[in-house]
């Protein structure tokens, strides 16, 4: 190998770190770049990302008020339909105890009717009675008086 003189040397070091410095230089504008490009690939991923959640934000809200609406229409719905099977139970009833007060009147009319026609019975046997009871004595009389006596 031949001698290479020392300015040689230098300038084939400076040649050297020129190369080499302008391959880092280049290395490291690469990887700004690669940086920046996935930088930027995160940047569009966490923007579709947060697209998605607000539409399914909005989806959810839009689902929870459907549902709320469709909550209080129901309860109004069965609401309403309490209320008219209550007022149809009040006249039923009303309609029973309306009912149930004609039966009682009318039992209570046919037992006032038969006490009276009992009590009419007792007092016509107790008349018959008192009038048989009568009789027998003015029998009883007839047969102890001395006339009747004589003639038979």
């Amino acid at each position: 190998m031949p001698l290479r003189s020392p300015d040689a040397e230098s300038q084939q070091l400076a040649a050297t770190h020129q190369e080499l410095s302008e391959r880092f230089k280049a290395l490291a504008l690469q990887m700004t770049i690669e940086n920046q490009r996935q930088r930027d690939q995160v940047e569009a991923a966490l923007h579709t990302l947060r697209e998605q959640l607000l539409t399914m934000t909005r989806e959810t809200q839009q689902q929870q008020h459907a549902l709320q609406t469709n909550t209080r229409d129901t309860m109004d719905e069965l609401r309403k339909e309490v209320a008219e099977a209550l007022h149809h139970l009040s006249q039923d009833v009303e309609r029973v105890g309306q009912r149930a007060e004609a039966h009682t009147n009318r039992a209570v009319e046919r037992l006032r009717h038969e006490l009276l026609e009992t009590v009419l019975q007792r007092d016509h046997t107790q008349e018959q009675r008192q009038l048989l009871g009568e009789l027998f004595v003015a029998l009883g009389k007839q047969l102890q008086s001395p006339g009747r006596g004589d003639r038979a």
